[in-house]
């Protein structure tokens, strides 16, 4: 049996999903009054982008973080500034460099102690 985190790394998911239509679930925007809508964001497993493109109306400078490159290529359609990463590897910016991080169905995907570091650096950046 393949490993979920395999399954999203070899693009599996994506070769199949890129051309589907995608349902907006904008629900972000009913939580629109929390965000500062200023400086950098980081959309973390941001798969074709579409919160990264919501985030970027709100304001933000938003660096779109995934593992698939099908789904980044699309995301570079409305944001140059993308970013290929693996999750359960350190996190490849500074210390404070977010003023907020996203992330929207892509962090439940790990083990437990994979998932703690993943805060642990979440926190850190």
């Amino acid at each position: 049996m393949m490993n979920v985190n395999d399954y999203f790394k070899n693009d599996e998911y994506w070769s199949e999903h890129i051309n589907k239509s995608l349902e907006e679930d904008l629900w972000i925007d009913e939580y629109k009054t929390y965000f500062n809508s200023k400086g950098k964001c980081l959309d973390l497993g941001c798969g074709i982008g579409q919160y990264s493109k919501q985030l970027m109306k709100y304001g933000y400078d938003v660096v779109s973080a995934d593992i698939s490159d099908i789904a980044l290529n699309k995301v570079k359609d409305f944001n140059k500034n993308v970013v290929k990463l693996d999750m359960r590897n350190k996190l490849p910016f500074s210390d404070s460099e977010f003023d907020l991080v996203f992330a929207n169905l892509s962090i439940h995907y790990f083990s437990d102690e994979d998932t703690k570091k993943l805060l642990l650096e979440v926190k850190r950046i």
